[in-house]
C-alpha cells in the first residue's frame, strides 16, 4: 500500500453476502492475545459520520485494565485511536486457511481502508508469505461493463470479516475515515466510484511522468 486515498468506500452490508456458518478460523483469527507495539492491524473506529470503519493502523500501546488498544492511524500519525481490543485485528503475512469464496475485509489497492470482498484465488501455499498476493473481488466494484475485476491484494492485508459484523445492515457496513462523506458521497456505489477515479488518476500520472 503505496499510494493512499483519503476518500473512503463504503461497504454494502448484505446479509446474502456474508456466510452465516460457524467458522473456526474466525474465531482463531480474533481470539485474542495482546498485539506488540508497532504491529499493523485493521482497527473498526468510527468516521465523521459516527458510521463503523476498517482502516489500517499500527499499534502504539496496550491497556490490559480495560482490554483496549491505542492504534495509530497509518494515513494521518498524528492520529492516535483508543479501540476495544475485540475491534482490532492483527495482520500477518499468509491467509491460514481462507479459501476461494470466503467472504473478507481486504483493503482496496491505493487506499489505507478495508472493503468487503470474495476471495477469486487464494494464495500459493508455496513462496514468501510476506510477499503473497490474493486475487479478491470487492463487493460493488462494477466497471463501466457491469463486470467486477479481480484485484490483486497482499495476504497480509487480507482478513476474514469478524463475526460481529457479519449480519450488519448497509448503514452499519465497514467504511474507511475520510472527506468523502463530508462531500456527500453516502452511498457505497458513490464512494468506490469516487475512490476509483483517484486511483485510476494516480496510475495515469504515475505512467506519464
Amino acid at each position: 500500500v503505496d499510494g493512499r486515498v483519503h476518500e473512503n468506500t463504503r461497504a454494502k452490508g448484505d446479509d446474502s453476502f456474508i456466510s452465516e456458518r460457524p467458522s473456526k478460523r474466525r474465531r482463531s483469527h480474533r481470539a485474542h492475545k495482546p498485539i506488540r507495539p508497532g504491529e499493523k492491524v485493521a482497527a473498526k473506529v468510527p468516521d465523521a459520520s459516527e458510521e463503523e470503519c476498517w482502516i489500517l493502523a499500527s499499534v502504539v500501546r496496550y491497556h490490559s485494565a480495560d482490554e483496549a488498544y491505542e492504534v495509530k492511524d497509518e494515513d494521518d500519525e498524528t492520529r492516535i485511536i483508543r479501540v476495544k481490543a475485540s475491534e482490532v485485528l492483527k495482520l500477518e503475512p499468509g491467509l491460514g486457511d481462507l479459501e476461494k469464496g470466503d467472504e473478507v475485509l481486504a483493503i482496496f489497492p491505493e487506499t489505507t481502508s478495508f472493503y468487503r470482498a470474495k476471495i477469486s484465488k487464494p494464495p500459493k501455499k508455496s513462496g514468501n508469505p510476506a510477499t503473497q498476493e490474493c486475487i479478491v473481488k470487492f463487493v460493488d466494484d462494477e466497471d463501466d461493463t457491469g463486470r467486477t475485476p479481480n484485484r490483486r491484494v497482499l495476504s497480509m492485508y487480507v482478513v476474514p470479516i469478524p463475526q460481529d459484523n457479519s449480519s450488519a445492515s448497509e448503514d452499519s457496513a465497514p467504511v474507511e475515515n475520510g472527506d468523502a462523506l463530508k462531500k456527500g458521497l453516502i452511498t457505497y456505489s458513490d464512494m468506490i466510484t469516487h475512490a476509483l477515479k483517484n486511483y485510476r488518476t494516480k496510475r495515469w500520472f504515475w505512467l506519464t511522468v
